[in-house]
């Protein structure tokens, strides 16, 4: 049984909590992908099924974006396809199981 919980808004904080031994925490593996490759925290595995964290960008529906939000959605967009190339293994062609580009309104799945 847990003792205490602690919800942090920042992820820095709570990786600083746990270098401090103050406990542990669940972050995606590019948050801490500095720690992980300087040694100075350790992942561990939570299961054979991957956890998935769902992003979208909201608009006012029926709003026609201006050029800095249609910037804004470029960006995001091209942020969302490397982070699902730097986390995904490389997959064969014709897999059916590879990502597909999402879709304005709904929300980009990253594994």
């Amino acid at each position: 049984m847990l003792a205490s919980v602690v919800e942090l808004g920042s992820m820095d904080a709570a990786k600083e909590l746990v270098k401090l031994d103050l406990g542990i925490t669940v972050v995606a593996p590019w948050v801490a992908q500095k720690e992980l490759a300087e040694g100075s925290l350790v992942a561990l595995p939570l299961g054979r099924r991957e956890l998935t964290r769902e992003w979208g960008i909201l608009h006012l529906q029926g709003k026609n974006l201006s050029w800095a939000e249609e910037s804004l959605v470029s960006l995001c967009r091209a942020a969302a396809d490397d982070l699902q190339l730097s986390l995904k293994p490389p997959r064969a062609p014709g897999d059916s199981a590879a990502a597909s580009p999402a879709a304005f309104e709904g929300p980009a799945r990253l594994k």
